[in-house]
């Protein structure tokens, strides 16, 4: 279950809006998603049309591009997210 919403605060991460955005050009029923995520149909149109979370880059690949991988502490936090990006998709059956 996800977390309550807290007064005008998202509880969505960057990684939920990706899987949002790919759920919903796939094609799933954008009111379940909402359910799942415990949001608003209109919030989910919102991130679907690029109204809110526009920051969020579709493929993670893309935001690690715009990041000082010559850093190895950088390079090892970039490695850590995209594993976790999958790692939910796998478990969410996404992929």
């Amino acid at each position: 279950m996800r977390r309550p919403r807290v007064g005008n605060r998202s509880t969505l991460t960057d990684g939920d809006v990706r899987v949002i955005r790919w759920r919903v050009k796939k094609g799933d029923n954008r009111l379940e998603i909402a359910q799942e995520y415990g949001v608003s149909k209109q919030t989910i149109d919102k991130i679907h049309w690029g109204h809110t979370f526009a920051h969020v880059q579709d493929n993670p690949e893309d935001e690690l591009e715009s990041l000082e991988l010559n850093d190895p502490i950088m390079q090892n936090a970039a490695d850590e997210s995209a594993e976790k990006l999958m790692e939910i998709m796998k478990k969410r059956g996404l992929m």
